[in-house]
């Protein structure tokens, strides 16, 4: 344990300078203002990506997106389209749908925050503020960003692992109530496969006690496919549960693998589905196994 332990200290360490050196950090100054009028843009993308066209596109911006203090927070589990997401936001800052008269673009966030005008990994910060009894904010000196595409804190194997969209989820409803909240899914058995190939993440969240208790109500053994599958639905339930108690948070549901998340995400934010695509992909199920776990996933919503 501490030899795996001192290798995800050095893989942070290193991560951490990688990233500093493809994303230099930069603090502005602007004040973010939720009241944006709508405004006419074009853009270079075309529907395939494989070519260039002009779309007329009408960006929707202001309370379809999330500006600080009231910011959009993907709230669903890792391995289920966060990087996607991240990407679709940046792309439509990219194609200027996401700005004010073409000066202010969303601050956008992957995992990574801002405290004290430093990088930390938002699951940390927000841990950290969860432990302080005076601080009633989860997202208190993360950085103010307008868009939190991934909070949890994953490595595990003794270096700890927390989810603030578990843990803290009333607590952010509370300090945020009209912030927009993604539920992002997906077929569940390829979420399953995609914990476990993804240096088994499953074993890593189970380490921290994230999946429940090893032994079921009727003593025996609980499979590992079966506490990722109670963790996974659990987690839909809590998210519903909290937006229902709290009337001014705006849910938007995201299947990441269905032929219509892009229509879907379009449709809620006016960043054109042409920025949606699912990023991180691994090899898919057999078509079999993909139907009946999507199935699966519609009965349950």
């Amino acid at each position: 344990m501490p030899f795996k332990l001192a290798l995800i200290k050095i893989f942070t360490v290193l991560f951490l300078n990688n990233f500093d050196k493809q994303y230099p950090l930069v603090l502005s100054a602007n004040q973010h203002d939720s009241s944006i009028s709508s405004m006419e843009c074009k853009s270079n993308l075309s529907p395939d990506n494989s070519s260039d066209s002009n779309i007329d596109c009408k960006a929707a911006i202001g309370p379809m997106l999330g500006r600080w203090p009231n910011p959009i927070i993907v709230v669903g589990l890792p391995k289920a389209g966060t990087t996607s997401l991240n990407d679709y936001f940046e792309c439509g800052n990219s194609k200027n749908y996401t700005t004010k008269d073409g000066k202010e673009s969303l601050k956008v966030s992957h995992w990574m925050c801002i405290k004290d005008k430093k990088r930390d990994f938002c699951g940390v910060v927000i841990q950290k503020n969860m432990k302080d009894p005076n601080q009633k904010d989860p997202l208190f000196n993360t950085g103010d960003f307008d868009v939190y595409t991934q909070l949890d804190n994953i490595f595990g194997l003794g270096y700890g692992c927390y989810f603030p969209q578990v843990s803290a989820l009333e607590e952010m409803a509370a300090a945020h109530p009209n912030a927009t909240f993604i539920l992002n899914m997906r077929d569940v058995n390829d979420w399953k496969r995609s914990m476990a190939a993804w240096g088994t993440l499953d074993l890593r969240i189970d380490s921290c006690g994230m999946l429940g208790p090893t032994l079921g109500p009727d003593g025996k053994e609980r499979s590992m496919d079966e506490k990722l599958e109670t963790f996974y639905f659990d987690q839909i339930k809590l998210v519903r549960e909290v937006v229902k108690k709290h009337a001014g948070i705006r849910l938007v549901e995201v299947t990441i693998d269905s032929p219509n998340a892009g229509e879907v995400l379009e449709e809620n934010f006016g960043i054109p589905k042409q920025c949606w695509g699912q990023s991180n992909k691994n090899k898919k199920l057999s078509p079999e196994k993909k139907d009946k776990s999507l199935n699966k996933l519609l009965e349950f919503s």
